[in-house]
């Protein structure tokens, strides 16, 4: 194939480095014209390849939502694919392709962005793999936003879409700031480096899928089973993890050495049970794994940039990752890989469409597909034989191979090799076993580091304390070696022998630099691991090093370390992850450090200490800044200050600062530029401050509350005049507010200032008065109080929520969603045997209710607005079991407490089986009235059954059809909410 010396490119195609020669490639056929100059060629209307060097976002036209769209996936001219099929990702819903022709036809009927793997065949065999995006927009519109996620603006910024999938830079990540931190740090010091809580960047509650009928936070990530793998691309700690039995979520979230912050990776996906009772993504196993415990089996592939995740104990079954074959039958599922670089905090880590959406449907939550299936048990053969065994208790370790990205993974049972070949085609992936055990198994849960030099693969392991395999025979099946190192100090065997230390809660890493192994079990103390020479069982030794005077970890192991205890190849530390709240990263600089950079000069550090950020000023008032700067390799020459880009001033010795006059009425934003000795400079973060203009002075108003009289006793129900004086010597009062505590009873805007209260609660309350002047300066007065005690002699009250002292509950129970709560529902349901309807209000004042304990019930009437159709014989009966408007469902009563039948249908023990009360309604809308006025009277008895309120129990009619009547929490009509009638005396 002659490749043309350069490449001009009128549209968004372009391909990857080196995939050309030898291979068929797909093109964009969508009547491409030469783009003039540079020696372009063009070929039946499809512009040629003029070089192997062009890097590719493979960005397909941009099509409207519900227009027709057409695309053509087309060959090089001289190459001719028979054969495409979709391997990862998703077309827009409404598009298709044509898998014979390669042509995406259709009416695209969502608005997002969707990414996808397109594979093709030739004639010969040769397959090649390209990832195409499409966009699809749409002229206006909006829709709701999930919490914490930034508002979908009404029409999509195309621009800054397609800019966002130009693929990044491979520069480095830039870890100067760290290093230099960890330059300064003594040998065998730690340090705690994270900037921000774990828990500040969690999914909101609305997005994570619930546990059964909880909804547990990303806590439990860490807390349980769990591992982390380092990116070393990114200079990132990836955190997945779950499992099944803490958290069913399966999102993401990263840690960067460069900013020192945690991030959210993706969103959680929905998971649905199958019919087989396993958990996955509900756009399919293929799309994105469910939660897992993790173990010590996540584990980085620098090569293929990607975080492969073997799983461990999954979401629900506690081994394997399973799905439903086609068959029916279960099978086995996995592993994963995450890409990282498609990381987003706002993206599902699935498809579009795939996230949690059981409160609302976020529609501009978008698909990152992120994940990818490599199916090794579907895919296995006889030259590659993925585990039979569960991951359980496993762990992992890296080598690079023949400039390939090897794991080898060790199961409770056996020692496996996994090789990914090939990102496009699964099947190429092979799993050998390489070890087995000899002495009983793993002995428990483990962490392992592998020593690609001298070929050893060395577990903790609870007996000996550890374990090793010799794979420096390739093909062999070796058996494994227990070791008991040598401790000259014996203090390591001490601590193992009192249970101080347990070998099931430490992590161990290889450390390639010195070429041993180190061992944290959760406090201060490291222990370095040094093999023999030979590979034997005998000639290891395990020595603690120095434990410096400074700030260790003390949060606890928990369920384990395992794969929280990672080497960080970027700093050259060791990197340590604890507190399941806050995540703080904790890192160890080891004897006989290596600085990364080499000899190459560390730039300083330098933030900003004062102001904070969000300060405000008064413009003309000095401002004083302050900076902290150091040099680990050197000295700070000098520290300047900028505001909005322009420089203010500088300091050339600490403590670093200056005082800032003459600061313009605006946002300021103010960063520190520090350089050091050796010409070095480093940026700091920004601090925003507002400099606001000169406050005008103003005498507020004053104010008195006049009416009631303090301590006035007022009989309830009896409306109370409220009156306040007020004034203003430099303007005038426009308005006095009334409140009773710090509840509003309304406002009055014109002298003199009164205001009728109509509903007054019984008991004691706190009145005051705010004015508030021309200038809107405010003005409180002093508070008095008054009280509202039980009228004497007949009283009617009507209790309703929203009028005067009454407090209702009142919900109803579902069949179809037995574990769901529908207290805040504007409506309460009935219909045969399938809901249940609940009522209660609080009467007496013991209660919290108006009516005197001791007053002798005359009449009660309950009423209830049915707003549907149908007629019907409704009985009212007593409930006999307390239970809660917030938390009530079918099978429960309270959180943990259930119905003794569900749907408190338990006659006798959930409802009494006499009816209190009958009442008829006709097909239209209309009041239900119920009697129940010896119900009531039965309730102001001493001896009686206490208030659990009434169960509706349609007997006769349509009783089929659902029968719908506005709950307590309606906001329609508020006179249309029950009520409850009561004469007394």
């Amino acid at each position: 194939m002659n490749i043309p010396s350069q490449l001009q490119f009128c549209h968004l195609l372009q391909w990857p480095k080196g995939v050309l020669r030898g291979a068929p490639a797909l093109v964009l056929a969508l009547g491409l014209t030469a783009c003039g100059g540079g020696g372009t060629e063009k070929a039946d209307g499809i512009s040629k390849i003029a070089s192997a060097e062009v890097d590719v976002s493979g960005k397909l036209a941009v099509g409207l939502k519900d227009e027709p769209y057409s695309a053509q996936l087309g060959t090089e001219d001289n190459v001719a694919p028979h054969d495409y099929s979709i391997v990862d990702g998703d077309l827009p819903p409404g598009l298709r392709l044509d898998t014979a022709t390669g042509s995406i036809t259709g009416r695209p009927a969502r608005v997002g962005e969707y990414s996808f793997n397109v594979r093709s065949q030739d004639a010969t065999g040769l397959v090649k793999m390209q990832r195409f995006t499409i966009f699809i927009d749409e002229s206006a519109g909006s829709a709701s936003t999930a919490p914490g996620l930034a508002p979908k603006p009404a029409v999509i910024d195309r621009a800054k879409r397609l800019s966002a999938l130009t693929p990044a830079p491979t520069a480095a990540p830039d870890v100067s700031g760290l290093l230099t931190i960890v330059a300064g740090m003594a040998e065998g010091e730690w340090r705690r480096v994270n900037l921000n809580a774990y828990s500040s960047v969690w999914t909101p509650a609305n997005l994570r899928p619930l546990f059964g009928s909880s909804n547990p936070d990303p806590s439990k990530i860490i807390l349980s089973w769990s591992g982390f793998a380092w990116d070393s691309n990114r200079a990132a700690l990836l955190l997945y993890g779950g499992g099944h039995a803490n958290y069913g979520g399966n999102d993401v979230y990263m840690w960067r050495a460069s900013t020192q912050m945690w991030e959210r990776a993706s969103l959680p996906s929905m998971m649905v049970k199958n019919s087989l009772g396993h958990m996955n993504a509900i756009d399919g196993a293929a799309k994105a794994p469910a939660s897992a415990h993790t173990y010590d089996n996540n584990i980085f592939l620098p090569i293929l940039d990607r975080m492969l995740v073997l799983g461990g104990a999954a979401d629900p079954n506690g081994g394997h990752y399973l799905t439903q074959a086609a068959d029916s039958s279960q099978r086995v599922t996995g592993p994963y890989l995450f890409d990282p670089s498609r990381a987003h905090s706002d993206k599902v880590g699935g498809s579009t469409g795939s996230h949690v959406q059981r409160v609302a449907p976020y529609p501009e939550i978008l698909g990152g597909d992120m994940w990818s299936n490599r199916e090794s048990w579907l895919n296995g053969s006889t030259t590659s034989k993925p585990p039979v065994e569960s991951l359980v208790n496993g762990c992992t370790g890296y080598s690079k191979e023949a400039d390939r990205d090897v794991v080898y993974v060790r199961t409770a049972y056996r020692l496996y090799r996994y090789e990914i070949g090939d990102l496009g085609n699964p099947a190429s992936d092979v799993w050998k076993q390489v070890g087995q055990y000899y002495y009983g198994g793993s002995g428990g849960q483990s962490t392992c580091g592998y020593d690609p030099v001298r070929k050893i693969f060395l577990s903790t392991h609870l007996k000996t304390p550890f374990i090793f395999w010799n794979l420096a025979n390739p093909g062999v099946v070796v058996r494994d070696t227990l070791v008991t190192p040598t401790d000259p100090s014996g203090e390591f065997s001490t601590l193992l022998s009192s249970g101080a230390i347990s070998m099931s809660k430490c992590g161990l890493e290889f450390d390639p630099v010195r070429s041993n192994f180190k061992l944290w079990c959760g406090d201060g103390r490291v222990w370095t691991v040094t093999p023999p020479p030979t590979a034997t069982a005998s000639g290891w030794t395990i020595v603690k090093a120095p434990l410096l005077a400074s700030a260790v970890p003390t949060e606890g192991t928990g369920t384990g370390i395992l794969g929280k205890w990672k080497y960080v190849p970027n700093l050259d530390v060791f990197m340590g992850l604890a507190d399941a709240v806050q995540g703080n990263i904790w890192i160890y600089k080891p004897l006989g450090w290596v600085n990364p950079a080499g000899t190459a000069n560390l730039p300083p550090s330098v933030s900003i200490t004062a102001p904070v950020n969000g300060a405000n000023f008064t413009v003309g008032a000095p401002i004083s800044i302050s900076g902290a700067a150091a040099d680990g390799d050197g000295s700070v020459a000098k520290v300047e200050f900028f505001a909005n880009g322009t420089k203010i001033g500088e300091s050339q010795s600490a403590p670093f600062g200056m005082v800032w006059s003459g600061a313009m009425v605006g946002i300021q934003t103010i960063t520190a530029i520090a350089t050091d000795n050796a010409g070095a400079t480093k940026t700091s973060s920004s601090v925003a401050v507002t400099v606001n203009p000169e406050v005008v002075l103003n005498n507020p108003p004053t104010v008195l509350l006049l009416r009631p009289s303090v301590g006035a006793t007022i009989p309830f129900g009896t409306p109370i005049p409220l009156e306040a004086s007020a004034g203003d010597s430099d303007g005038s009062v426009v308005r006095v507010e009334f409140f009773a505590g710090a509840s509003k009873i309304g406002e009055a805007t014109n002298a003199p200032f009164t205001l009728v209260w109509t509903s007054p609660p019984l008991g004691s309350s706190a009145l005051s008065a705010v004015a508030t002047d021309d200038k809107g300066a405010s003005t409180g007065s002093a508070t008095i109080s008054i009280n509202v005690v039980p009228a004497q002699g007949t009283g009617t009250v009507t209790l309703q929520r929203g009028s005067g002292q009454s407090v209702v509950a009142d919900t109803y129970l579902s069949n179809y969603h037995q574990t769901l709560n529908f207290g805040s529902t504007t409506n309460v349901q009935d219909q045969s045997s399938n809901y249940s309807s609940l009522v209660r209000f609080a009467i007496f004042e013991s209660e919290g209710g108006p009516v005197p304990n001791t007053a002798r019930i005359t009449s009660a009437t309950l009423s209830l607005y049915k707003f549907s159709s149908y007629d019907v014989v409704f009985s009212l009966h007593r409930v006999l079991q307390d239970w809660s408007e917030s938390s009530s469902t079918w099978i429960s009563r309270k959180p943990g407490i259930a119905w003794s039948t569900p749907g408190a249908n338990g006659l006798d023990r959930d409802i009494a089986s006499v009816p209190d009360a009958s009442a008829a309604t006709n097909f239209d809308p209309g009041w239900i009235n119920f009697d129940v006025t010896s119900s009531v009277k039965d309730m102001s008895m001493a001896t009686a059954l206490d208030n659990y309120g009434w169960r509706l129990k349609a007997v006769s009619g349509y009783t089929t059809a659902i029968k719908k009547i506005y709950s307590s929490e309606f906001t329609g009509t508020p006179s249309l909410r029950p009520k409850l009638q009561i004469t007394y005396e």
